[in-house]
């Protein structure tokens, strides 16, 4: 038998993985409420601000305010303790097709829903098919990945260490659905989740997003943008 000894480095990373419990969960959300509102205002957003309004500045306003809510999603983790951040920084990447970016957003909490519209100008710009083009520095605190461009509808989001937990907007489906005994046509999204179970259980992680389905469903046309 050999005496030779695993380099440190290759123990450490066997012993991360063996003690890093990743656990997924999936919900659909009703966005047709949300399509409606963005194409509203679409038009008149370009001319004001001079770049796209998209849905992710929805999808990030949901994300923030149930972060606020359950704040324990907003966590890293450490074999000493789990350390819960007063800043909401999230760690931001948009895949389209075969390429991707990425932007860190400190203090996402104040930035507007135009702020987030030229954040996603400035990323579009410098979008690569080479992931070390757009390599982050990790101090996200909670990871947000949309996916909506290369047609997936379920994915299972890695999770930047140490961060808590990453979650992933899919592509929008459209489907007809029972409303009240009538078959109506609906725009449903799948957000799923990834968590960290040492930081976060499963009930916690089911409520937080169950909130980010509400706010997103909760959306109206009367909703003022600025």
């Amino acid at each position: 038998m050999s005496d030779q000894k695993i380099p440190e480095e290759k123990l450490l990373q066997a012993y991360d993985r063996m003690e890093a419990p990743q656990s997924w969960m999936v919900m659909e959300a009703e966005v047709s409420n949300l399509v409606r509102l963005h194409d509203k205002h679409k038009d008149e957003f370009w001319g004001r601000e001079g770049v796209q309004l998209t849905l992710l500045p929805f999808y990030l306003k949901a994300v923030i305010n149930s972060i606020k809510a359950y704040p324990r999603m907003n966590a890293v983790w450490s074999a000493q303790a789990v350390e819960i951040k007063p800043g909401i920084n999230l760690d931001l990447t948009i895949m389209a097709g075969d390429r991707w970016g990425a932007a860190l957003l400190e203090h996402a909490d104040r930035i507007s829903l135009a702020g987030f519209a030229h954040i996603q100008e400035k990323i579009h710009r410098r979008t690569s098919a080479n992931p070390s083009a757009n390599v982050l520095s990790n101090m996200g605190t909670f990871g947000v990945k949309i996916v909506t461009g290369t047609g997936s509808i379920l994915s299972a989001p890695a999770i930047s260490k140490p961060q808590t937990a990453s979650l992933s907007f899919e592509s929008i489906m459209q489907r007809a659905i029972f409303v009240n005994d009538s078959l109506t046509k609906s725009l449903l999204i799948n957000l799923c989740l990834s968590f960290d179970r040492r930081a976060v259980y499963e009930a916690y992680c089911a409520k937080f997003l169950q909130l980010v389905k509400k706010n997103l469903e909760e959306y109206v046309l009367e909703e003022l943008i600025y």
